[in-house]
């Protein structure tokens, strides 16, 4: 069976129920009700009227139906309001499978269409059973919400990303310059150290020196000392030996 919506676009997704155990009239009426609404709000309906909270408006084919507060015509027609339910269901699925990239999809084709209708048997026969085929196409839209929030999401992403950046830029700029100074201040360190080592160098130079000269002039007295010393001794022995004489 050929889908009656013969558009080609990339962007939609399908399914066909076909030879299902419904009212084609109320299939008529559900397709009227579904027909331009998006997927999460044709499930929240079709759930309603199987809850027995909202019922379904009967604009068409409403002879004989009782009239409900509000709507007017009107019925719960829950059997096929399952069924819609899983085909609902099963087009979301395809259009994921499919790869539409949208957060909504709105129903922009659903039909019902007679199907061949087959002879009860048993104490029924005479009568021909109800088959429906059902035809659903949806196309990915965009919920301005959620573009909003995301475009804010977006345009809140690349602030920060630029204040990121330039944080990074003026972190990196403070590190540089903390490392000038460091370095400057180490070299300066360097520097007076440099300084004082020499200084002390000199000064250990100077006293050696110094100590140097004081160890020569104590060694120059002993030897002076030792001299008239040996002098003496070299005095009084030869004295002693003339006197042995």
């Amino acid at each position: 069976m050929k889908y009656s919506y013969q558009a080609e676009e990339e962007d939609v997704a399908r399914i066909q129920g076909t030879s299902l155990p419904i009212s084609t009239k109320t299939s008529v009426e559900l397709c009227s009700a579904l027909r331009g609404l998006t997927t999460y709000k044709a499930r929240l309906f079709l759930q309603n009227i199987i809850d027995m909270k909202k019922p379904l408006p009967m604009n068409r084919f409403n002879k004989d139906r009782g009239h409900k507060p509000g709507i007017g015509p009107g019925r719960f027609p829950v059997k096929a309001a399952e069924i819609f339910l899983q085909l609902v269901g099963g087009v979301e699925k395809n259009a994921f499978n499919t790869g539409l990239d949208s957060s909504l999809f709105q129903i922009v084709h659903i039909s019902a269409n007679k199907a061949s209708r087959p002879h009860r048997y048993g104490r029924q026969r005479g009568r021909k059973m109800k088959r429906t085929h059902i035809q659903i196409v949806v196309k990915g839209v965009l919920d301005k919400k959620k573009t909003d929030i995301k475009e804010e999401i977006k345009s809140k992403k690349e602030e920060v990303k630029e204040e990121l950046k330039s944080k990074k830029e003026e972190v990196k700029k403070e590190i540089k310059s903390k490392k000038e100074e460091v370095k400057e201040e180490l070299k300066s360190k360097k520097e007076e150290i440099k300084e004082e080592i020499k200084s002390k160098k000199e000064e250990v130079k100077k006293e050696i020196k110094s100590k140097k000269e004081e160890i020569k002039e104590e060694i120059k007295s002993k030897k002076e000392e030792i001299k008239e010393e040996i002098k003496s001794k070299k005095e009084e022995i030869k004295e002693e030996i003339k006197s042995k004489k």
